[in-house]
């Protein structure tokens, strides 16, 4: 693994050692009763499991340890374990080396105390959470791994099911615009500055009124290292993520670095051309191909302006935004901060 990705990896895994996030990961695909009733309060990050004879730590794994009491009244208080497995490559047995983790952590416990004698056994729900580049195709349950058997035999094949989420495609079984964890997969999945631009403006509007300075900082280191995943330097994104203007300053960069990068792939083509399509042509072209991204830019930053100032817009708002040329973006860009309505941002145009 080359450095950059390495370092990307960490920052991934990094932003799992917030409670909150783990949280939002559990709402978005165990979605119902229970989930919806966590609070990221009631989870405790559980010390590493070791493995193997010498109890070498593994970096890849996080745990947490998740106190739940029934909201209808229920007084009796249920703990359970959730082990987060980070995977970017698609390991065919991972259901076989969880239920090796999975055996660890129950020894761990036992050997530890935790658990007293003659209580049963907390629940561990394992997650694996994949942001590779194919899809995640390894079976996420152990039996699918095990030959078909006799009937005789078949109730002692061991049982085990872990969740599997390939963070590039899968959006959750129940998203959810303020949940955070399905921001971090709209972040996963930008291919592009402007899909990173909103993806980034949504994460910031969710973090704004939380104390979070210490998750706001993880943020952006990752999201530094997605950016420049996709072409782009995000060395100058400030920390806080709170000021559209902030986010204004770094598009605006980042559209001169596209413009650029266009430019070259023009250059580029010309050349592989030839006579067909001279070098000057070229050129012109991916100026062509940068400017419309700068105007996809520009119209997506003024419509998240709109959105956070006045809530969501109406369809002709959209339609207006998606319509307008630069020279009008610009100038709604400034009416946002003074117009009452959003019908003042449109006067005169």
């Amino acid at each position: 693994m080359s450095e950059p990705r390495d370092q990307h990896d960490r920052h991934f895994r990094r932003l799992f050692s917030h409670p909150r996030l783990v949280r939002d990961l559990l709402r978005a695909h165990l979605p119902g009763e229970w989930s919806s009733a966590l609070s990221h309060a009631s989870f405790t990050r559980y010390r590493e499991i070791g493995v193997a004879d010498d109890q070498h730590k593994r970096e890849s794994d996080i745990v947490w340890r998740i106190r739940w009491t029934d909201p209808r009244g229920d007084p009796q208080t249920m703990y359970a374990f959730v082990l987060l497995e980070f995977q970017r490559t698609v390991e065919r047995t991972m259901a076989v080396r969880l239920m090796v983790y999975l055996t660890l952590l129950y020894q761990d416990l036992l050997k530890s105390g935790e658990i007293a004698r003659g209580a049963p056994l907390p629940a561990i729900l394992p997650v694996v959470v994949y942001n590779g580049d194919r899809p995640w195709t390894a079976p996420t349950q152990l039996e699918d791994l095990i030959q078909d058997v006799p009937q005789a035999l078949a109730p002692y094949r061991p049982k085990l099911q872990y969740i599997a989420i390939d963070l590039s495609r899968d959006r959750g079984q129940a998203p959810d615009a303020r949940n955070l964890f399905a921001l971090l997969g709209q972040l996963e999945r930008s291919d592009d500055v402007g899909a990173l631009q909103k993806a980034i403006a949504r994460i910031a509007r969710r973090l704004r009124d939380e104390d979070a300075h210490r998750l706001r900082d993880d943020l952006v280191a990752y999201i530094n290292h997605t950016a420049q995943r996709i072409g782009v330097d995000a060395d100058a994104l400030e920390p806080s993520m709170e000021e559209t203007s902030m986010l204004r300053e770094n598009v605006k960069r980042w559209e001169r670095e596209w413009l650029q990068q266009g430019i070259q792939r023009g250059r580029k083509i010309g050349k592989a051309e030839g006579m067909q399509l001279g070098r000057t042509e070229g050129m012109q072209l991916g100026k062509a191909e940068a400017q419309m991204d700068h105007l996809r830019l520009l119209r997506g930053l003024v419509a998240q302006q709109l959105e956070a100032r006045f809530g969501a817009l109406t369809p002709d708002a959209h339609r207006r935004v998606e319509q307008a040329d630069a020279d009008q973006l610009q100038r709604w860009s400034v009416r946002v901060v003074t117009a009452d309505a959003v019908d003042g941002i449109f006067a005169d145009d």
